[in-house]
C-alpha cells in the first residue's frame, strides 16, 4: 500500500476497521495517553505520523536542532514514540516506515534541516534514512 493511501483516515484499513469493529474514541484516546499527539477530525494521519517520528527523534537530537518543530514534539512520551518507532523498524512492514518516513522528511523538509545539524548529533540518532544518508554524504564528501 503506498503511504499516501496509509496516512488518508478513510483509507487506512486499520483505522477504518477500529472505526467499524471497536471504539475509534477509545483508541485516540490511547494514541493520545501514550504519544501525546491530539487528534481533531481535521488532522490527517501525516501528522499523527510526524508527531510520533519527531517524538522519537527528540530522544536522541538536541531540542536546538528540532527548533521550528516543537508542535511535534511531546517531551513526556519521547520514549513511548523512541520505542514504537524502533520496533516498527524491526517489523516486517519496515518498508513501510521508510515510505512514512520519507513522506515526512519532505513535507518538514529534513534533508534541508539534516545538512544544517553537526554530525556528532546525527551519528546519535536514527530515526529518519535521510540521517543516515547525510552522514554518508559528508564522509564522502570530504
Amino acid at each position: 500500500m503506498s503511504c499516501c493511501r496509509r496516512l488518508g483516515k478513510k483509507n487506512n484499513a486499520p483505522l477504518v476497521d477500529i472505526e467499524k469493529f471497536g471504539n475509534i474514541e477509545a483508541f485516540w484516546q490511547l494514541v493520545q495517553k501514550y504519544t501525546g499527539y491530539v487528534n481533531t477530525d481535521d488532522r490527517p494521519l501525516s501528522d499523527l505520523a510526524a508527531h510520533i517520528l519527531i517524538t522519537a527523534l527528540s530522544q536522541s537530537m538536541p531540542v536546538s536542532a528540532l527548533r521550528g518543530l516543537e508542535q511535534f514534539v511531546n517531551d513526556s512520551s519521547k520514549v513511548h514514540c523512541y520505542q514504537l518507532a524502533h520496533e516498527w523498524q524491526r517489523s516486517g512492514d519496515s518498508a513501510g516506515l521508510v515510505d512514512i518516513c520519507r513522506h515526512v522528511e519532505r513535507e518538514l523538509r529534513l534533508v534541508d534541516r539534516f545538512d544544517r545539524v553537526e554530525i556528532s548529533m546525527l551519528l546519535k540518532s536514527d530515526t529518519f534514512p535521510a540521517i543516515n544518508e547525510r552522514i554518508l554524504k559528508r564522509f564522502y564528501a570530504d
